[in-house]
């Protein structure tokens, strides 16, 4: 009990933490937010969410297009303004925490309905799932809605594999391809559960829920690329497929990935835990629910070791496979406890009571230090958008370029290459050349340039293999240096 309440403590002290964020003046967090916001605004815009990287905006979207949708819907409902940059980011981090709760319920509904686990450890297990996966849980991003699909999917299968009548578990299994897919187009490495369940069903020769999910899969997938080419046609592929060029990164993996998590998110005693839990539920007496989620365990950490390789990744890659560490221990203590005498029984409590008290507390105070110190603000840049606006209010075609994804979030309608980073890779990948920038850059469309403090237009564009026009500092604001193409008696704005 003193364990539960301890991680109930601090999972409230973490939610609380979500909500400030939620409703701060901060502009990125983590995770380059701005990019996603700037697909709702787009679609806000009236706009397409993927368009030729080559033509106008010059801009590319290589997330999936579930989450972005879902955020558009609700700030068109909340009658939200395509430049209301900070209103459209709080609107996804709301959704992002709300959906994490949910994940939360479904976690704890696991492990008491079908793992049969008391509820003091299952709260345990709630809470530490919430502690190790802030801040992702309340970004505005897809991280939230990929864990929550793809824990409904495993949580559906093992359902199915625990209900002995079989409409019932055709149901469930149905509802885990539907899940499955569901992760799949919030972000691409959902298909990781598809994957899981499919293999764990054809080595254990359950062959009514193998086909049967095979077609479901099938039947959930065409109809969402079908969906997909209507809507987006070719120019979906061909920005999605632009990521696949980042390359590996084994430095970035040890520096954000493993490191972070085995040293200072005690996943090594996660991992411990997991391999006991392993143990114990690959004995034929233990169930196909049990076996599949030893399976699980084993798929989503090799999984999220592969993919955390690839450059930019960083820790909430593993986020999936803890949401099943967690449910595997708490199924592991709760088996453990049963078959212990009373002594043994006070003893394991008191040694889960230190251990959850040296391990998610300092965590939970970390993240209170860590995260408010963050001063990326949309009011650092307020000045320069409002002097965008009254600088480009006279020319219809007039554009700007920036390096700063939040201010082009802030006057989206106006900005050219928005996602100057991912325009960048896609340049030096071959995927896009910008021959009519170009051509916009000597016709003085691009009149305004804003860039860093000390940096100059021709290098930051020059990552897009193009030439500057005679671009001049107009004046510096804050970290930022504005320049211009002056046109003939023309005065600097003010």
């Amino acid at each position: 009990m003193a364990a539960c309440i301890i991680a109930l403590a601090c999972a409230a002290l973490v939610s609380a933490l979500g909500v400030r964020m939620a409703a701060s003046d901060v502009a990125d967090i983590r995770g380059v937010e701005p990019s996603f916001v700037y697909s709702v605004q787009k679609l806000l815009l009236g706009r397409p969410m993927y368009t030729d990287p080559e033509k106008l905006y010059y801009d590319i979207t290589e997330h999936s297009f579930v989450y972005p949708y879902a955020v558009f819907a609700l700030s068109r409902v909340a009658g939200i303004e395509p430049g209301d940059a900070e209103a459209v980011t709080r609107l996804g981090r709301s959704i992002s925490l709300a959906l994490e709760l949910a994940l939360l319920a479904l976690l704890y509904l696991f492990c008491t309905r079908v793992l049969r686990v008391a509820p003091a450890l299952a709260g345990i297990a709630c809470s530490a799932l919430l502690v190790l996966q802030a801040p992702w849980g309340f970004l505005a991003r897809p991280d939230a809605l990929l864990n929550c699909c793809t824990a409904a999917s495993w949580c559906a299968t093992a359902a199915s594999l625990n209900t002995p009548r079989p409409r019932a578990s055709d149901r469930w299994i149905i509802l885990a391809a539907g899940m499955g897919v569901l992760a799949f187009f919030a972000k691409q490495t959902g298909i990781q559960v598809i994957a899981m369940a499919w293999l764990f069903l054809l080595l254990t020769k359950s062959w009514r829920r193998f086909f049967l999910f095979s077609g479901a899969c099938a039947a959930c997938l065409l109809l969402a690329i079908a969906v997909k080419a209507i809507l987006f046609g070719s120019a979906a592929w061909q920005n999605t497929g632009i990521s696949a060029h980042a390359g590996l990164d084994l430095g970035n993996a040890w520096e954000k990935v493993y490191r972070p998590l085995f040293m200072e998110h005690g996943l090594g005693f996660v991992l411990f835990g997991c391999m006991l839990a392993v143990g114990a539920w690959l004995r034929p007496e233990a169930g196909l629910p049990r076996h599949f989620l030893a399976f699980a365990l084993g798929f989503a950490f090799l999984f999220a070791a592969a993919t955390s390789l690839r450059a930019g990744s960083a820790y909430h890659y593993f986020n999936d496979f803890l949401a099943i560490a967690l449910a595997a221990l708490a199924g592991l203590l709760h088996e453990s406890f049963n078959a212990s005498t009373p002594a043994m029984r006070r003893a394991l409590g008191c040694a889960l009571a230190a251990l959850v008290l040296c391990w998610l507390p300092p965590m939970a105070v970390q993240l209170q230090r860590d995260y408010p110190l963050h001063r990326d603000l949309f009011s650092t840049r307020t000045p320069v958008a409002q002097w965008l606006r009254q600088s480009l209010i006279q020319e219809p075609d007039g554009l700007f370029f920036t390096t700063d994804t939040t201010l082009a979030n802030m006057f989206p309608e106006r900005a050219a290459v928005p996602l100057h980073h991912a325009a960048a890779i896609a340049y030096e990948s071959g995927d896009a050349r910008y021959t009519e920038l170009q051509e916009r850059l000597d016709a003085g469309q691009l009149r305004v340039c804003v860039v860093g403090f000390g940096q100059e237009p021709e290098r930051q564009l020059g990552f897009l293999g193009v030439k500057t026009p005679p671009y001049v500092l107009d004046h510096i604001s804050g970290p930022f240096s504005i320049w211009t193409i002056r046109l003939p008696m023309e005065e600097p704005i003010r």
